[in-house]
């Protein structure tokens, strides 16, 4: 921090913060679903194990790492993101390496239950923390930028098919773990906590001006004051927060989301081989015809999600959960009809992915910040990722049970579409009604 100010004495050093965080957010990757969903058919094959072990394996996964989170949300609102990313950096790159080296489902188990812990719930968390401490009024077009970098995950598994033909599964999790690992060290050297602690300002990285002295005579007459400042945030604490209706939609929300978006990515492949595709489209050109839009979409989606959450009001912060949970209602509703069948098709799909990608990512920090403030900012988010990440795995190991004994998987993804739907009326008739309570006194 010294060397910043001294080199850019006016540069703020919340552009550091988000530049370092939007890479952290890329190496914490690997734990997510649509990256170890990638290795599901390789573990069948070589290792032996059965489609619904190896859900089980992430479900458990999922599920002590979520508990783990609300851990880490109270340690970065202690300690700040630094210290938590630069002690987990080196395991997490051992933990990715490990994954290759298993040989039945108990070290399946501990290779995915460390890597999920260490890489999404410490990595990718505290950096995100980072960037909502040290944005506040313009905390919308921070995670857009942030997200926009985040997008890029959306082509690993693309990248990662590509890496397995050419040289196998097995050294495609060592590469990630040597880049991933390196990253998230490199990071976790520009991460700092609140920039109150530097004497600085949130947004503009400003020095705070001192307080005022009670000697000095009050300014008189016309003309222009200074530049007034932006409304203050609320800052609550967990038990305050929840007395909140917004609280509560919010949970919703992650309840239902978290649970189809992780099942449909961990069971990608299943998915996209019940649909009636040409016989010209398989394998990895599937893959790239879902994910590489996928990924432009939620690009474009974050900064363009990220602006219009920065305009909406406190009282209709919630209507940001309508606009991703349409979206991916209308891919459920493709897949789960069957009418998919043409490259068109798929990349429309992917393209509606996309969009609930970008503008999902803008919840966690934009719309939960802005409700509930700073101050108990990484527990609060630790609740909804606990509730995110457990419907998540019970997502996953229902939808891994359904293609075992039914064998498809329409009904289940039409009756997710039309959830999504009631959801996202609910968030837009109920919005002008979720008023933030403030403390009487």
């Amino acid at each position: 921090m010294r060397l910043f100010l001294c080199l850019f004495p006016s540069g703020n050093y919340g552009v550091v913060i988000l530049a370092a965080s939007a890479v952290g957010t890329v190496a914490g990757a690997a734990g997510h679903s649509f990256i170890l969903g990638c290795f599901t058919d390789a573990l069948m094959t070589d290792v032996g194990l059965a489609r619904s072990t190896v859900a089980t394996c992430f479900t458990v996964a999922i599920i002590v790492s979520a508990l783990y989170s609300n851990v880490i949300g109270a340690a970065v609102d202690r300690v700040g993101p630094r210290l938590l990313v630069s002690v987990a950096a080196l395991p997490y790159a051992a933990a990715i390496a490990s994954m290759s080296l298993v040989s039945d489902a108990q070290s399946l188990q501990l290779s995915m239950l460390a890597i999920r812990m260490l890489g999404p719930e410490t990595i990718d968390f505290a950096c995100r923390a980072a960037v909502t401490q040290w944005w506040v009024a313009r905390r919308g077009i921070a995670t857009g930028v942030l997200n926009l970098v985040g997008a890029s995950t959306s082509t690993l598994p693309a990248l990662i098919a590509m890496a397995m033909e050419a040289h196998g599964w097995r050294a495609t999790l060592w590469w990630m773990a040597v880049l991933m690992g390196s990253a998230a060290l490199a990071v976790s050297v520009l991460l700092l906590h609140k920039p109150e602690d530097y004497g600085l300002r949130p947004d503009t990285g400003c020095r705070r001006p001192p307080p005022p002295s009670p000697r000095a005579p009050a300014r008189q007459g016309p003309g222009p004051g200074p530049e007034p400042e932006p409304e203050p945030e609320p800052e609550l604490r967990v038990r305050e927060a929840l007395g909140t209706s917004g609280f509560w939609l919010l949970a919703l929300y992650y309840l239902l989301c978290g649970g189809l978006w992780n099942a449909l990515n961990f069971h990608m492949g299943a998915v996209l081989d019940a649909q009636p595709l040409d016989a010209t489209l398989g394998g990895a050109s599937a893959r790239s015809l879902l994910y590489l839009p996928m990924a432009a979409a939620s690009a474009v989606c974050a900064l363009a999600g990220g602006a219009l959450a920065d305009a909406l009001p406190a009282s209709r912060k919630q209507m940001a959960l309508a606009a991703p949970a349409i979206a991916m209602g209308l891919c459920l509703a493709a897949l789960g009809s069957g009418g998919v069948t043409r490259g068109a098709h798929l990349l429309g799909v992917g393209v509606g992915l996309g969009c609930y990608q970008g503008l999902d990512k803008t919840i966690p920090t934009v719309v939960t910040g802005g409700l509930f403030g700073r101050r108990s900012n990484g527990q609060i988010t630790a609740l909804y990722l606990v509730t995110r990440q457990l419907a998540g795995a019970l997502g996953v190991q229902a939808l891994g049970a359904v293609m075992d004994t039914a064998g498809s998987l329409g009904r289940v993804l039409s009756m997710g579409a039309v959830l999504l739907a009631l959801l996202a009326a609910i968030a837009i008739w109920s919005t002008p009604r979720l008023q933030r309570k403030e403390k009487a006194g």
